[in-house]
């Protein structure tokens, strides 16, 4: 699930206001001291916008599928233009990519992405796990005196 997404639903779930870097400051710092870690498996997802309106939603991967080759062709395609105009590999790949992304834009009118979960693991740090919980726990209490 995106940040802005996970972000949401711990609004609208739990009532408990976060933004979406502060979870990715957070995930970043538990897998860092390996507290957590990412899963195997992974959801896809569009961001798209309807009447000024950023929507994200879970699709198929099948339907991710069109995008992602047709995304290849272009990084591909770009790569080698860039590198004939003279330009050095990595401000090349770069730029083939940055542009690609703009295509794909103006083509599908939509960014198509996946987005992995995240574990605990079976034998993290006991300190680690036991600080995490104490947190939450001070955060809630000083949410409910607010």
């Amino acid at each position: 699930m995106p940040w802005e997404a996970r972000a949401a639903v711990l609004q609208s779930e739990y009532d408990i206001q976060v933004s979406d870097r502060t979870l990715r400051s957070w995930c970043s710092k538990l897998m860092k001291k390996n507290a957590v870690a990412k899963e195997g498996g992974s959801s896809y997802w569009k961001t798209f916008y309807r009447d000024g309106t950023k929507i994200q939603t879970v699709v198929s991967k099948a339907e991710s599928d069109r995008y992602y080759a047709r995304r290849s062709e272009l990084v591909a395609e770009l790569f080698k233009e860039n590198i004939a105009s003279g330009m050095k590999r990595e401000p090349a790949l770069k730029e083939a990519w940055k542009s690609a992304y703009e295509l794909l834009w103006g083509e599908f009118h939509c960014c198509y992405y996946c987005c992995k979960g995240f574990l605990v693991p079976a034998f993290s740090d006991d300190e680690i796990m036991r600080e995490i919980v104490e947190l939450t726990q001070n955060i809630a209490r000083k949410e409910i005196k607010a």
